[in-house]
Formats: structure tokens, C-alpha cells, sequence
């Protein structure tokens, strides 16, 4: 008797097409509505989005994004590091990343901050919609106080 050999697929792999489709969904829900989603390189192209530095601009009168690192998790760009508070009272709001290549917006990488100490620093990982693109990157730190 000869049985056919197989593979074993993981999780994550069994539920791709799923989890395409609903971002394909998303995406085009998103592009029907004035709405945003969540901030996707398509959401941030054209508004607001700060010109491409010449060297990377990890500081803003609020912040300190220091050991940072660019990763490809699953894919999908992601940029993690060390966060300090340098102002002088407790901060809630958004941290954004704006990454470019070439002078070409390729990502942009978020996370929220609550109620974050003055002169507290703690490790992030800010999270983009966008997939990993090859080469030098330069990135643009913005913060956006909650109101």
C-alpha cells in the first residue's frame, strides 16, 4: 500500500486567504468611506505626511526614540525601540513613524501611549499596515497628543 506524501500547514498559513480577504475588504471599505482605518501608507500619502529628511529625525519636543531597529515581522514592517518621555508632565496620544526609501514614503509605523510618565522611557514596537521594502531607511518620528 503507498500512501501520497504531504505537508502539514501551519496556522497562520491555513487562514492567509482569510485574512487577506478581510483586509482586502477593509481596504476597500476604507477607500468607499472618508473614514481611516488605521493609517496605511495609501491614508497617509498626501496628508500632512512631513518631506523625506535627509537623516533619520527620531526626536520631537515631546519624545526620544532611541536602539530603535526596522523589522519585517511576517512581513509586514514594523519598527521597535526605546521610548522616552523627555517633556515635563505625563503624555497620552499617538507616536508615528513615517519611513521612506529614497525619498519615497514606504510606511508608516504607529502606537498609542497612555498616561506616559515624564521621564519614563519603556520599549515599543510601533506596527505599519505596510510589507517590508528593501533598502536604506529614514525615518521621521511625529507625536499627536490625544485631546
Amino acid at each position: 500500500m503507498m500512501t501520497a506524501k504531504g505537508f502539514i500547514l501551519s496556522a497562520e498559513q491555513q487562514n492567509a486567504p482569510a485574512a487577506q480577504a478581510a483586509k482586502d475588504a477593509e481596504e476597500e471599505a476604507a477607500a468607499e468611506s472618508d473614514s481611516v482605518p488605521g493609517e496605511s501608507i495609501q491614508d497617509a500619502k498626501g496628508k500632512g505626511t512631513p518631506e523625506a529628511p535627509d537623516e533619520s529625525q527620531t526626536s520631537t519636543d515631546q519624545w526620544d526614540l532611541e536602539d530603535w531597529s526596522i523589522l519585517s515581522v511576517n512581513g509586514v514592517l514594523n519598527v521597535s525601540g526605546q521610548v522616552i518621555n523627555t517633556s515635563s508632565e505625563s503624555l497620552s496620544g499617538t507616536l508615528k513613524t513615517f519611513v521612506y526609501v529614497d525619498g519615497v514614503l514606504v510606511a508608516t509605523a504607529k502606537t498609542e501611549v497612555v498616561e506616559f510618565a515624564a521621564g519614563a522611557k519603556d520599549k515599543v514596537n510601533l506596527v505599519s499596515e505596510s510589507d517590508w521594502e528593501a533598502g536604506e531607511k529614514v525615518l521621521f518620528l511625529e507625536f499627536t497628543p490625544r485631546k
